[in-house]
């Protein structure tokens, strides 16, 4: 029995059919690499061989493995894998340049973000029922005496509507559709200022859903009068009650005004 040829099947032409076109791939790649240093001499023209080579690769069934292996190794000879791992840290910026004879390619790699203060518009809604007692004065019947009473006692769905500025701080910057922080909020509630504190998730950081502490003003029953007192005139609420600051749970819908919230974000390959 005669021994097996020896000849590199990427170089022969003994066969046809589907490894053809794979065959002239590499043959146009070794022909390249063997130019003069040149203007037809190109990385982009390099490039353009190396994805032609790999893309007949992937869309033909050659079954001839001395092709496909002489493919594969020219095709790793074109790639040069440098082993250092360069870690780009948050805040911080690499710059990486590759140089062979007298061209250059400069790569810049933009870590995430320190972190960032978004601004938002909105509203803050508390509950009425827990902003505590309040009381009114109730003339007795065929009497001029008045009693202090306790005022009916609002709902839990007795809404505080308080418009209000936000301010909310993420840790790191990226590109997830949702993103979670804390918040701080400065409202009016056309009476006095409210001061939020809470956690906050934002949908491409321009719609804010938040939730959490509310202080605000509210009443309380001065210390010289208490329920039932019998008195013999009117007071009216301000009469009857000191406004303090006391801390309630709210519930705020926040909208940040710049961008769409719906646009997707493209990233930079270069970056």
């Amino acid at each position: 029995m005669l021994p097996p040829l020896t000849l590199s099947a990427g170089d022969s032409r003994a066969f046809n059919g589907v490894c053809d076109s794979i065959k002239k791939a590499i043959t146009n790649l070794k022909d390249f690499q063997k130019r003069d240093k040149d203007k037809n001499r190109t990385e982009k023209g390099l490039s353009k061989l190396v994805n032609k080579l790999e893309l007949e690769l992937k869309n033909r069934k050659c079954d001839n493995n001395n092709v496909k292996e002489d493919a594969m190794v020219l095709l790793q000879s074109t790639k040069l894998l440098y082993p250092q791992i360069i870690k780009v840290e948050t805040g911080t910026r690499t710059t990486i340049v590759i140089t062979r004879d007298s061209l250059s390619w400069t790569f810049v790699l933009h870590g995430n973000e320190v972190g960032k203060w978004v601004t938002t518009y909105g509203f803050g809604f508390s509950s009425a029922k827990y902003n505590g007692d309040s009381y009114v004065t109730k003339q007795l019947l065929d009497t001029s005496a008045y009693k202090i009473i306790k005022s009916t006692r609002p709902q839990i769905y007795d809404l505080n509507y308080i418009p209000a500025v936000f301010f909310s701080y993420f840790p790191t910057n990226n590109n997830e559709p949702c993103n979670y922080s804390c918040t701080a909020g400065l409202g009016y509630d056309l009476s006095a200022p409210v001061i939020f504190g809470g956690f906050n998730i934002m949908y491409r950081y321009n719609i804010g859903l938040s939730l959490g502490v509310v202080f605000q003003q509210q009443y309380r029953l001065k210390g010289q009068y208490n329920e039932n007192d019998i008195i013999s005139v009117p007071l009216d609420i301000n009469q009857l009650h000191d406004k303090i600051y006391r801390p309630n749970i709210y519930l705020a819908v926040h909208f940040r005004f710049g961008e769409n919230p719906f646009k997707t974000k493209q990233v930079n390959a270069e970056e």
